[in-house]
């Protein structure tokens, strides 16, 4: 594009949004651009695959503890204590299923956000005697760690990631490989062949090598 074009394509982005960019860049608008379309070709990549984990994730975790405490609506299993992030979660899925005069089980449980599911791994409340060691350990096949610190490390890890690409953030300087490997592993944990799925359709290796080309102007950036 000429520097005319530039310049109207990055009032349109606006100054606050693009500035980051620029600054990687050297202050060069052009380069700022480039980085900038890399940036979200390769978000577009991830948000594929993020969202693949959360609903592999989400399904898995709400089949293991509806079968555990024998009930759909397993969360409100008398005695069971939630904190109260998680209770304030499901208190606003509740009320949007409501107001579409949807309020099954299974309605409530595709409102829930992914931070829902990563902090029932967490050391908050009493999760460990009350969800992970009699229900969801089982459901992480592959992790063979004695208690889910770690896997709700790596969770709690692209689950932000994850809110940076929905919000249209940089991820550009990113260990954007490290990040898929993680994402990988996780899935690995619950289901060797989802992880694999995953390995074999996801784009994330070719956008992530196609980034020299892009930032140079050799390759057009892939929206």
């Amino acid at each position: 594009m000429d520097r005319n074009e530039a310049k109207r394509i990055a009032d349109l982005i606006s100054q606050p949004r693009l500035g980051p960019y620029l600054a990687a860049s050297g202050g060069d608008l052009e380069a700022g651009l480039r980085l900038y379309a890399w940036n979200l070709e390769a978000s577009c990549a991830f948000a594929g695959a993020l969202q693949f984990l959360e609903v592999v994730l989400r399904n898995a975790m709400d089949s293991r503890l509806a079968t555990y405490y024998g009930r759909r609506d397993w969360w409100n299993t008398p005695h069971l204590t939630l904190a109260d992030y998680a209770r304030r979660a499901l208190g606003k899925a509740e009320d949007a299923t409501r107001r579409r005069a949807r309020s099954a089980a299974d309605d409530i449980v595709a409102e829930l956000p992914f931070g829902f599911w990563v902090s029932l791994l967490s050391r908050r409340s009493d999760y460990y005697t009350q969800l992970w060691w009699p229900a969801l350990r089982h459901e992480f096949s592959g992790y063979s760690n004695h208690r889910p610190a770690v896997l709700h490390n790596d969770l709690d890890h692209l689950c932000r990631l994850r809110n940076r690409v929905a919000h249209c953030e940089p991820i550009h300087h990113r260990r954007l490989l490290k990040d898929f490997e993680t994402l990988l592993g996780v899935l690995n944990f619950i289901s060797p062949e989802a992880s694999q799925c995953l390995k074999k359709f996801s784009r994330i290796p070719e956008v992530l090598d196609r980034k020299a080309g892009v930032l140079n102007g050799s390759l057009l950036p892939r929206i």
